[in-house]
């Protein structure tokens, strides 16, 4: 069995092939083009890529940790995410003209950041290649991800012991 990485490189040049046409050079110009194919993963990724710069700061540095562009890694499950997502995306297709396109990116981004991370989770347990592939990446995580989220919130309301009345 080949490892995650081989896997992914692999899925990386076959999908490269299936996003090549060209970027859309504005924002109203990426909203139609998700707009026409809503479930389709390559026009969602370059609309977040010229929205991003909107995104709250602990978003913004989700997406750019997770490479969410039609040549990163999220691109390897990409079947599966617009079978997951469909509906959702359908759904978010359609707010884009009464919403912010960056506060629907937003949480379109977050979705599939999520369901991406599940998927590489479970194909490196099955490999049994996690605790080897995600350990050059822990500080990577903590500093990019993780942090950014929880550093500013009130750890001792959540530690807190709870008193008796």
């Amino acid at each position: 069995m080949s490892s995650l990485a081989a896997r992914i490189r692999s899925k990386l040049g076959h999908n490269a092939a299936s996003s090549a046409s060209r970027p859309p050079s504005s924002r109203r110009q990426a909203i139609e083009r998700v707009q026409k194919s809503p479930i389709r993963l390559v026009p969602w990724l370059d609309l977040i890529g010229l929205v991003k710069a909107d995104f709250p700061d602990s978003v913004r540095v989700q997406v750019l940790s997770h490479d969410l562009t039609r040549r990163g890694v999220i691109l390897c499950f990409q079947e599966e995410l617009q079978n997951r997502m469909a509906a959702d995306l359908q759904q978010a297709s359609r707010r884009l003209d009464q919403e912010d396109a960056a506060s629907v990116c937003g949480a379109v981004a977050l979705e599939m950041i999520r369901l991406k991370t599940i998927a590489q989770c479970r194909d490196a347990h099955v490999e049994g290649n996690y605790y080897r592939d995600a350990e050059p990446y822990i500080q990577k995580q903590w500093e990019g991800v993780i942090w950014p989220i929880i550093q500013n919130l009130d750890a001792f309301t959540v530690l807190r012991r709870p008193t008796l009345a």
